[in-house]
């Protein structure tokens, strides 16, 4: 036998009120990290995209496509705490921020956007949920608009 106890993880474990305290404090931060970063991360989105503005209604990926209605909304991955920008009136961008998405969803979202000639790209200054949603960014492909006639 050795001189040394035999220790389990369990008994180095963080008790059950170590944990609701560590986990206020997480809460604490991303509440106080939002708040400060949301309007800033906002803005320069806007900003980046020149100067887009939220549609005020109908809110849909399908206006992005040239469609009415909100069909295509259930064919997407991914789709939470979505928007709709628009520039000189018209549908240029469709925001989505999920709190997660795997590698089939991403795979279905690339599928989704090559079947309608869109394209993608995640950025990392979201403003819902800053440092725990992913933005996504969705846009109309030009390569493809320039094959179709389409400006």
């Amino acid at each position: 036998m050795s001189n040394f106890d035999f220790v389990s993880a369990f008994d180095i474990a963080p008790k059950d009120s170590q944990k609701n305290r560590v986990n206020d404090e997480v809460q604490r931060l991303e509440s106080f990290f939002e708040k400060s970063l949301k309007d800033d991360w906002r803005q320069s989105f806007i900003n980046r995209h020149g100067g887009v503005e939220e549609a005020p209604e109908r809110r849909y990926i399908d206006r992005l496509v040239g469609r009415d209605g909100a069909q295509l909304m259930r064919e997407l991955p991914g789709n939470d705490h979505v928007m709709l920008w628009l520039k000189d009136g018209q549908p240029v961008i469709y925001t989505m921020e999920p709190y997660h998405m795997f590698m089939e969803d991403y795979e279905a979202l690339g599928k989704f956007c090559h079947k309608y000639g869109l394209t993608y790209r995640t950025e990392s200054r979201g403003w819902y949920n800053p440092g725990v949603s992913t933005l996504i960014v969705i846009s109309r492909n030009k390569k493809h608009d320039r094959k179709q006639g389409v400006d």
